[in-house]
């Protein structure tokens, strides 16, 4: 394991909190009219838009929260 990892990681888990306490304000930012890939795929915008909720986008937090939490327990189980 190296720094660039463990860096890689923090953020990650620093991303999964913020995005399982503040859903709402996630939303707004990837609705912002820079992301221009957003608008290229008409579909998410919409499911973003009008279907996405707190909860949808807090149940995402978690699922990222789990993925890190176990790559982080892979990492330091791992055979040498």
């Amino acid at each position: 394991m190296n720094a660039v990892g463990y860096i890689l990681g923090c953020i990650g888990l620093i991303g999964a909190i913020l995005i399982i306490l503040f859903p709402e304000r996630v939303r707004a930012f990837l609705l912002w009219r820079s992301f221009w890939w957003i608008y290229s795929s008409p579909s998410f915008e919409h499911w973003l838009r009008y279907k996405c909720t707190a909860n949808k986008i807090r149940a995402i937090g978690i699922l990222y929260l789990l993925g890190a939490v176990a790559r982080g327990i892979h990492l330091i189980i791992q055979p040498k």
